[in-house]
């Protein structure tokens, strides 16, 4: 009976406590524990070693590992003291299970380890856990993840802003309906409707902004909202030491953003995206090709509707050459059109700046005296970006490893169906992402030590 005992305490590995005895219930396991004779307790408050006891609390049984594949249970009283620190009585601490929980930290960190890699709702099942009870197990160990292992900042020089949607929200919008004028006897023809505010439900995107640290890939910063004051709030946050070692932050066009980086940071280089300016022109030859088609005859408009990609290719191949001809023989828009998109793509293999501001320059009057609508609209709008585009041969940095980062999140977020807590969700993006590590890295007995005496 003894050997059994012990080993039943080692398998355990409760730290002060020995097992007494085990039986069956209901197809579980229950195992009742006792603290080891002469282990000193300490306070779970001040920490201080306690020895005047005054009792005990009434019996408390809590969920652990599964043993012999049946639902294990460990029932035990948690002993009373006297803190001559705290003046008062207090219960002892226990290291393998934190206070008013009902599960072991083993049980939590297995639990917790699991749902970083698996949806919850597999996870419940895996563990015969309820969902929501599985969720607050994740949350308190992912919050602990991120207070305790803070985002070392270290020197940066490039930045990258981005946006990332995480749901939809249901909102009231006011807007303003006609109602029609009754004919009557003696009504005036042509009376103008009058105008009636109603309010309706709308469906609105919600997004976050993302700080990168494009030299890593580390996620910097994050926070629900696209606007400057949010991204500004952001750029804030990483603190004046920080910020001073950055040269240059590369974003898209939006204008809340660049309005945020030059608020905060007013000697920063604003670089635009290569290949969010590319998406503009692929846009433009785009509509080209739609304005052809509405045009075309049946036979040819099918055609045309077919070769979309092939425009859109930068380096088509020599078996798609025929393809191109009897395209650009039907219209001769698309051939100017795809020959600006090549134009375009000439700029960045320029060798230096002042090659490229002389390519750009010459590309944006070119688009101007086209013929094309979509064409001078980008001529207009590269007349706006083109500090932001020019200062990508002073600073070569692109968003593509921010494009890639927000793929692992949003890779998360399908991953769960969504998340209402934000605060949540932003934590397992940084685990998903690798800013913090995950329980596998950060160790068994680590995170139980501290756990439980948090």
């Amino acid at each position: 009976m003894n050997e059994t005992c012990d080993f039943m305490t080692m398998s355990l590995n409760f730290q002060g406590w020995k097992f007494v005895k085990g039986w069956f219930e209901d197809n579980d396991s229950h195992h009742l524990v006792a603290p080891l004779p002469g282990h000193a307790a300490c306070c779970d408050h001040c920490g201080g070693v306690v020895s005047k006891r005054k009792g005990f609390l009434p019996e408390r049984a809590v969920r652990h590992l599964a043993h012999y594949h049946r639902k294990c249970f460990i029932h035990f009283r948690q002993r009373r003291f006297w803190c001559d620190k705290c003046q008062r009585v207090v219960s002892e601490h226990i290291s393998w299970v934190a206070p008013f929980h009902r599960h072991t930290v083993m049980f939590e960190q297995v639990c917790a380890s699991l749902c970083d890699k698996l949806p919850v709702t597999e996870v419940a099942s895996q563990m015969q856990v309820d969902k929501m009870t599985l969720y607050k197990i994740d949350e308190t160990w992912i919050d602990w993840r991120v207070s305790s292992h803070p985002i070392p900042l270290g020197v940066v020089e490039h930045l990258g802003i981005d946006e990332i949607m995480i749901g939809r929200q249901e909102v009231r919008k006011r807007v303003q309906v006609k109602i029609p004028v009754k004919r009557r006897k003696g009504a005036r023809r042509g009376a103008k409707p009058r105008m009636k505010t109603k309010w309706v439900w709308v469906i609105r995107p919600q997004f976050a902004t993302i700080i990168y640290d494009l030299d890593s890939g580390r996620i910097l910063a994050i926070e629900e909202g696209r606007d400057h004051k949010v991204a500004a709030k952001l750029l804030r946050s990483l603190g004046k030491e920080f910020l001073s070692c950055v040269k240059a932050v590369c974003m898209d066009m939006a204008a809340c953003y660049k309005k945020a980086v030059l608020k905060v940071l007013r000697e920063v280089a604003i670089v635009f995206d290569r290949f969010h300016v590319k998406k503009y022109v692929n846009e433009a030859v785009d509509a080209v090709r739609k304005a052809a088609q509405a045009t075309a005859d049946t036979t040819d408009r099918k055609f045309i509707f077919n070769q979309r990609w092939l425009l859109l290719r930068t380096d088509p191949q020599k078996r798609d050459q025929w393809r191109l001809d009897a395209l650009f023989e039907l219209n001769k828009d698309l051939a100017t059109a795809y020959q600006l998109k090549d134009q375009f793509d000439a700029i960045f293999a320029c060798a230096n700046r002042e090659a490229a501001e002389k390519a750009l320059s010459a590309y944006i009057s070119v688009c101007r005296r086209s013929r094309l609508p979509s064409f001078k609209k980008l001529g207009k709008r590269l007349g706006k970006w083109k500090d932001g585009i020019l200062n990508y041969f002073d600073h070569p940095i692109t968003n593509g490893m921010v494009e890639g980062m927000n793929n692992v999140v949003r890779r998360v977020q399908q991953r769960g169906f969504g998340y209402r807590n934000k605060r949540y969700f932003f934590g397992k993006a940084r685990v998903a992402t690798g800013d913090i590590p995950t329980m596998a890295e950060i160790g068994a007995s680590v995170a139980e030590n501290i756990l439980a005496a948090a």
